[in-house]
């Protein structure tokens, strides 16, 4: 007995021989390891899916955040909301407000006047290119500044030159190159728009290009040069104010309700297109975090009590290491390297089920998510958004195609949700794999404590 002793548990190799017997211990049952292989890769593979689906829900709601941007509209009283309204007057003192206000970046007064209100375009036109592609929206924008169309989105000038701060008050513009094209005119040229009382000839300064509907048919003037011809002396219509990050908008926008009062309506692009459609993508990867900690949870249960079946079967030969001399310290190590094998086998048989089946189960799970109601209901508020728009400009076939969205046409950002892919990641592989093996190890060391609390004579003496 002394010289087996002396043989497992020398000074020089105790941990070593420890894990070797541990690992030599899982095919001494192979019919019970590679069951609860099997249901360990069960739980693994079914984890699997969970966070690669999870992941695929994070990065499209990241998408959708970052696509949305930052911006927060300061409207005049009684406005319809975000994108609805144009030439009502806005008190220009509230932009010190909102500059002022913690969160917001920057802040850009603006004066949208709409062209058809005011009797551009009214009445039958025919439908050619150039009449759907005509001006429909005046910005008056601060010279010198971002050229921002309705929905925050910024454009650049690719012909001629952008606004100057000494454009302020001259009959100066810049509209798309589109309509441009169009109607055979470019820098330099005079554009003919309907002011309060009557028509005004602007010079051409410049060109920008845009995919939007939109901002296609808007034409920037100097903000002072609207003020003055269109009877909006010393009054805004908008206030385009970006917060910080996408974090600090709905902070910013409590503040800013807070500060204005009854002067202004303060609404935010994430308000307007993406709240329901947000929350419910967001729960969705809730309910998906939940099934992934259960699987996980399943998988350490399985392991505790395997082990601690173990420990019962093997309650004599452990009764004998420890009365030749085992530590339980190796009792301890010994069961912890079992169970802790057993979670990296369960790892890779989950690694090999997701490959088999896992992804298409991914898949399944975020077309639901992609045909789910909460879906649907967002591109029926986009709808209802586009309508409300059209209604406005004045609707009908001379928007030629239909209404684009600011903010979500060119920028990439789409509700249909189709493209999701449950695709997996090394960085997935190793989280599974390294939770695996801490919940085996986490499941075998309550049996591991209780077998090296065992009592060798009285183990023995039972037999």
């Amino acid at each position: 007995m002394t010289a087996l002793a002396g043989r497992i548990w020398n000074a020089e190799g105790c941990l070593l021989t420890n894990v070797r017997r541990g690992l030599r211990n899982i095919m001494r049952n192979r019919t019970r390891t590679i069951m609860v292989t099997v249901l360990l890769g069960i739980s693994c593979a079914l984890a699997l899916t969970m966070l690669t689906a999870g992941d695929a829900l994070d990065a499209e709601i990241a998408r959708i955040e970052a696509g949305v941007g930052t911006l927060i509209e300061v409207a005049a009283p009684g406005s319809a909301g975000f994108f609805a309204t144009f030439d009502l007057p806005l008190d220009q003192d509230l932009l010190a407000v909102v500059e002022a206000t913690p969160g917001i970046e920057s802040a850009h007064p603006l004066a949208m006047i709409s062209l058809l209100r005011r009797g551009f375009g009214a009445g039958l036109q025919i439908p050619t290119a150039e009449t759907r592609a005509a001006p429909r929206l005046v910005m008056g924008v601060v010279p010198g500044g971002p050229l921002l169309v309705q929905g925050g989105s910024e454009v650049d000038v690719v012909a001629g030159r952008n606004l100057e701060p000494a454009d302020d008050g001259e009959l100066v513009a810049v509209l798309s190159r589109q309509y441009a094209d169009l109607a055979g005119i470019g820098p330099g040229d005079v554009l003919t728009l309907l002011a309060s009382e009557e028509e005004r000839e602007f010079v051409v300064a410049g060109l920008f290009d845009s995919d939007q509907i939109l901002a296609n048919r808007t034409v920037f003037v100097p903000l002072g040069t609207v003020q003055e011809l269109w009877d909006l002396e010393g009054v805004l219509t908008h206030i385009y104010a970006f917060a910080e990050t996408i974090h600090a908008v709905d902070d910013a926008k409590a503040l800013l309700l807070v500060q204005l009062g009854e002067q202004g309506e303060v609404s935010t692009q994430k308000d307007a297109m993406l709240g329901r459609l947000d929350d419910s993508l967001s729960g969705m990867t809730a309910a998906i975090r939940t099934t992934l900690v259960l699987s996980l949870m399943v998988a350490g249960v399985v392991v505790m009590f395997v082990m601690m079946m173990t420990v019962r079967e093997r309650a004599t030969e452990i009764g004998v290491l420890k009365a030749i001399g085992a530590a339980r310290a190796d009792i301890v190590s010994q069961f912890a390297t079992e169970s802790t094998a057993l979670g990296m086998a369960g790892a890779v048989a989950g690694l090999a089920g997701f490959l088999l089946g896992g992804r298409v189960l991914g898949m399944s799970i975020l077309q639901r998510v992609t045909a789910s109601p909460a879906t649907d209901i967002g591109q029926r508020e986009m709808g209802r958004f586009g309508e409300m728009i059209s209604e406005r400009l004045g609707g009908g076939g001379m928007l030629g195609g239909g209404i684009g969205i600011p903010g979500l046409q060119g920028s990439g950002l789409g509700l249909s949700l189709g493209g999701l892919d449950a695709v997996l990641t090394w960085n997935s592989v190793v989280l599974i794999a390294g939770l695996a093996c801490l919940l085996g190890l986490a499941g075998g060391l309550l049996p591991a404590i209780y077998a090296a609390n065992l009592k060798p004579a009285e183990v023995l003496r039972r037999g």
